[in-house]
């Protein structure tokens, strides 16, 4: 069995220390508390649009039919 030979990108060791564990922990931390942002503004945003264009069922003033409407033939 022939042995593979593992080769690195760089000339060194990277050392990690628990400073920068801990700066990288911090911009975990700003990147979902700044991702949880986008998404609660884009879910409102898509609510309130989606408010205007489509009317709840709920609402009194909205005519629902309970039976399918009939569409005519496409002709030719």
């Amino acid at each position: 069995m022939e042995k593979e030979e593992i080769q690195s990108n760089t000339c060194e060791i990277i050392k990690v220390d628990k400073m920068f564990i801990k700066d990288v922990e911090e911009i975990k931390k700003e990147y979902l508390r700044i991702k949880e942002k986008i998404i609660h503004e884009i879910t409102q945003e898509l609510t309130e649009t989606t408010k205007d264009v489509i009317p709840s069922v709920s609402d009194p003033s909205v005519s629902v039919p309970s039976v399918p409407v009939p569409v005519p033939p496409i002709s030719d």
